[in-house]
C-alpha cells in the first residue's frame, strides 16, 4: 500500500459552506509532500495552484495525487491539470534558493493565471502579511506579476535539529521572492523541537501575524 497515494477529495468536503473568498485566487504551496493542503485549495475554486517540491517528491509522490484530484486540462500542451470548478494545478519543482526554479515558478504562474497589466504594480516595500493556523480568511487579488495571493507553508520544521545546519534561511530566501504587500502566507507546524520556533521567529521578523 502507498501511504503517499491520496484519494479523491470528498464532495461534502468541497461543498462545505466556507466564509472563504477562493475566486481568481492564485496559491502557492511550498514543500508540498502529498500536496493534500493545495489540492483542497484548488478544489474549493482557487484559479490557480502551484504544488512544489524538491523533483524526487513531485515526481514520485505529488504528481500522482495531481493527477487522482483534477482531470486533463483543455489541451496536451497547455501545462496544467483542471478542477471541477475550472482551476488550473501545476505540481513542480521548487528547491529553495534555486533562483531557476525560483523564476521558472512565477513564470508558470503568470503563465496559467495571468494578471491584466491595468492591475500590476511594484508591491511597494511594506510588511507582509502572515497567518498561523486557523482560517484563511478572505484573500485579496494579487497586484504584482510573479507573486501568489496566498502561500500555503505546512509542517517543513521537521529537519531541523540543534546545532545541525538550518534550511530555514533558504526558505525564508525564497519565501520572500513570492510575496509583496497583500500576500497572505498560511503556516502550520508541529513544534517537534525547541530550535523549530527559530523559523516562526525568522517569519515574525518580514511578517505582521493576522489573527
Amino acid at each position: 500500500r502507498n501511504n503517499n497515494r491520496l484519494p479523491p477529495i470528498p464532495d461534502r468536503l468541497l461543498d462545505a459552506n466556507l466564509d472563504i473568498t477562493w475566486k481568481d485566487t492564485r496559491v502557492l504551496e511550498l514543500g508540498c509532500g502529498v500536496g493534500l493542503t493545495g489540492l483542497v485549495a484548488a478544489a474549493l475554486g482557487a484559479k490557480a495552484t502551484l504544488l512544489t517540491d524538491l523533483g524526487v517528491v513531485i515526481d514520485g509522490i505529488t504528481q500522482e495525487n495531481v493527477e487522482i484530484n483534477t482531470i486533463l486540462g483543455p489541451s496536451k500542451t497547455c501545462g496544467y491539470r483542471s478542477t471541477r470548478s475550472g482551476g488550473r494545478v501545476v505540481a513542480m519543482p521548487l528547491a529553495w534558493g534555486v533562483v531557476d526554479d525560483e523564476q521558472a515558478t512565477a513564470a508558470m504562474l503568470e503563465r496559467i493565471a495571468p494578471i491584466s497589466k491595468s492591475s500590476s504594480s511594484s508591491g511597494g516595500n511594506g510588511r507582509r502579511k502572515k497567518e498561523k493556523k486557523g482560517s484563511a480568511g478572505a484573500v485579496a487579488t494579487r497586484k504584482t506579476e510573479g507573486t501568489p495571493d496566498l502561500i500555503i507553508i505546512g509542517d517543513v520544521a521537521y529537519q531541523h535539529k540543534p546545532g545541525a545546519p538550518s534550511h530555514f534561511d533558504i526558505l525564508l530566501s525564497s519565501l520572500l521572492k513570492f510575496l509583496d504587500n497583500d500576500t497572505l502566507v498560511v503556516f502550520g507546524t508541529r513544534m517537534r523541537m525547541p530550535a523549530s520556533a527559530d523559523l516562526l521567529d525568522m517569519f515574525h521578523d518580514h511578517m505582521d501575524e493576522v489573527v
